[in-house]
């Protein structure tokens, strides 16, 4: 149901269909994948140091998601919320 929603604001707004529907593809793929990357995490190593894996893990997520934000922007060139005058 999430989907065709994206789905339909996505084809209402534009030509960015494309990248909206391969941005949900990636998203859903990331968050069926994040689960099982913590558990691998803390399973490999002792109890003791779990905490510290767990916010390694996060971290790195964090910031692999704000370079990429990052790089659509630049692909975008600023374009977004821009009016051509």
């Amino acid at each position: 149901m999430f989907s065709l929603l994206v789905a339909t604001l996505a084809a209402a707004s534009g030509p960015g269909i494309g990248a909206s529907l391969a941005m949900l593809g990636a998203g859903l793929g990331i968050g069926i994948a994040a689960s099982s990357s913590m558990v691998t995490a803390q399973a490999s190593v002792s109890p003791r140091q779990r905490g510290t894996v767990t916010s390694l893990v996060h971290s790195s997520r964090a910031l692999g998601g704000a370079l990429f934000v990052a790089l659509v922007w630049f692909g975008l060139g600023g374009r977004v919320g821009r009016t051509s005058s």
